[in-house]
């Protein structure tokens, strides 16, 4: 039997939603257990931080989709199946508050971004440029998932110097000479925050109010088409 293509693809975005949404309000909700700790009090362990992110050195990495200069970058290449390839690439940063500066450092795979500033283009496969096509390379192009070409959406959300951003991530101290002294016999540390394993380094804007929103309506809309979907599918 013969699917409704519009019905399937109605589904297939609001399975997209729906996974989008949720997955940023249950970030939203780990951060929310955690009261933020001023960096000069940082010493160990999992814990929330907020303040202006830094560049260290003036070092800025270009977004690998929009070539963009910033320090952090979560790109998406998706098609209507949803995301082909995802990953968050940056380099190392600073985070300051009143009390005190922190390193964080960016790892491939242990980071998540949750920030509104987006930047995104959609256009057909034969017209992916040569950032896209860096991206998707080794791993698979839109043709190998068994389907005529079509338009790929590319996104990119991106933090940048100045950025008022909540990190949530594992600290420890490292013997830094531009950290700060604990006290007499103690070299000058600072604070470094990173992710791991089991705790992901969490990058999100300190508007959280704004994310909760965002996240609802892609929730909202999610649901939605789903249950559009499904109508279309019983009466086709």
């Amino acid at each position: 039997m013969w699917l409704n293509p519009v019905s399937w693809l109605a589904g297939a975005y609001g399975v997209q939603c729906l996974v989008r949404g949720t997955a940023d309000l249950v970030r939203d909700r780990r951060i929310s257990r955690h009261e933020p700790t001023p960096i000069q009090k940082v010493r160990g362990g999992l814990l929330l931080v907020r303040g202006r992110v830094r560049a260290e050195g003036g070092t800025l990495q270009e977004a690998p989709l929009s070539g963009t200069p910033c320090v952090l970058a979560f790109s998406r290449i998706a098609d209507l199946e949803g995301t082909i390839v995802a990953r968050a690439s940056g380099v190392s940063f600073a985070v300051e508050d009143a009390t005190g500066r922190a390193r964080v450092l960016v790892e491939e795979g242990l980071c998540e971004v949750a920030v509104q500033r987006l930047w995104r283009r959609s256009v057909p496969e034969s017209e992916l440029d040569a950032r896209a096509q860096a991206m998707l390379r080794p791993r698979y192009t839109v043709q190998e998932r068994g389907r005529r070409e079509r338009t790929v959406e590319l996104c990119e959300w991106m933090v940048f110097p100045g950025d008022e951003v909540y990190v949530l991530a594992h600290a420890h101290l490292e013997v830094d000479a531009r950290g700060q002294a604990s006290g007499f016999r103690e070299p000058p540390a600072r604070a470094v925050l990173r992710g791991t394993g089991r705790h992901a380094l969490v990058v999100a804007d300190a508007d959280r109010p704004s994310l909760r929103r965002a996240a609802l309506r892609d929730v909202g809309k999610g649901a939605a088409s789903i249950a559009a979907a499904a109508i279309g599918f019983a009466i086709w």
